[in-house]
């Protein structure tokens, strides 16, 4: 009998143990140790992770088998009805420049849900890196000094509310790096990195893009901002913007783009005109209604060589608003491979 309880006391607490370590690695893993005070994403508790290793991927944790998975090599899709989801996603679809891996990952949630970026890398030239695939909304989270570095489009059939303090890179050769059917929202000092080489830099097809904080730096072939039927809206944070073949902004509803309180909005210029006598280049600033702030300090700046260190041209007033387009002359300083920047303070 005696024996019979000892083995019964030792099974409990091998339970209280597991449970207690489990709890505690979960708020490790979630709440404010990844993410900001007053963070959107700290009631969400169904964890699930997602790893990827040398080509490979698994899914598991807590609550994996309470969603439906499939694996296939380093792509990875996960459905789930979980009403408090959370996506923990690591590693590396990437080995080294010789080899390598494709990597994706898709999500289709019946309900809102949170995806934690942790030091992810991937590569995916068919198809998205990264999509939702379902209408609900999700909360991209990047922990702080987290870097993720993504190759290929980062997609969401609902709308991306960004969350957390650390980084990431996306850069996409065959279409918008950044997109969502719904709108697309940042509160949070992240540092975001979007290229395109072959369309826009962000897009919206039925919400706004509003960044209130963070940098956030564009890089299109096409359009740096694109929206259908939504506005732009930039009231905070940093923002260095190029367009190589388009607009800084393209508003298709013509709502077009508010600015106030943004430390730097800039746009890359494209050469219109060249006037051999004095020796002066014509640039055309694409920018659909740039609304200012009455006592904003707007500084006219050129990037050589694009190597990020922008040198004043001009600063002026410009009492209220401007509209677009705007003409630049600039003197000889200026060259084709300059970068012609917006500052608005």
């Amino acid at each position: 009998m005696n024996k019979l309880k000892y083995l019964l006391y030792l099974f409990a607490g091998l339970i209280s143990v597991s449970i207690a370590s489990c709890d505690k690695y979960d708020t490790i893993v979630m709440g404010q140790d990844f993410a900001p005070v007053n963070s959107l994403v700290t009631n969400f508790r169904q964890l699930v992770y997602v790893e990827y290793r040398n080509g490979k991927a698994r899914v598991w944790g807590p609550c994996a088998d309470r969603v439906e998975s499939s694996v296939e090599d380093s792509h990875v899709m996960v459905n789930s009805d979980l009403d408090s989801l959370v996506i923990f996603a690591y590693g590396y679809a990437i080995e080294d420049s010789l080899n390598v891996f494709q990597g994706s990952l898709s999500v289709n949630s019946s309900h809102p849900y949170a995806l934690y970026l942790s030091n992810l890398s991937l590569r995916s030239d068919a198809g998205p890196a990264i999509q939702s695939q379902g209408s609900s909304d999700c909360f991209f989270v990047l922990p702080p000094k987290s870097q993720n570095i993504i190759y290929g489009d980062v997609a969401f059939e609902g709308s991306v509310i960004f969350d957390g303090e650390g980084s990431l890179s996306v850069e996409s050769q065959s279409g918008t790096a950044l997109s969502a059917r719904g709108s697309i929202t940042c509160s949070y000092p992240v540092v975001v990195s979007l290229v395109s080489s072959s369309a826009d830099g962000i897009h919206s097809d039925n919400g706004n893009i509003k960044i209130a904080d963070g940098t956030w730096t564009i890089a299109a072939s096409r359009h740096a901002f694109s929206t259908a039927a939504g506005q732009v809206i930039l009231n905070g944070g940093k923002i260095q913007a190029s367009a190589k073949g388009g607009s800084f902004v393209s508003s298709a509803g013509g709502k077009g783009l508010v600015a106030s309180g943004t430390s730097c909005v800039g746009v890359s210029a494209l050469k219109s005109d060249v006037d051999e006598d004095m020796r002066q280049f014509v640039w055309q600033v694409e920018m659909s209604n740039l609304m200012l702030d009455a006592d904003s300090l707007v500084t006219i700046m050129r990037d050589p060589n694009f190597a990020g260190n922008p040198v004043p041209l001009t600063t002026f007033t410009p009492a209220f608003s401007f509209q677009s387009p705007w003409v630049l002359v600039s003197d000889s300083l200026v060259t084709e491979v300059d970068d012609v920047i917006i500052s608005a303070n």
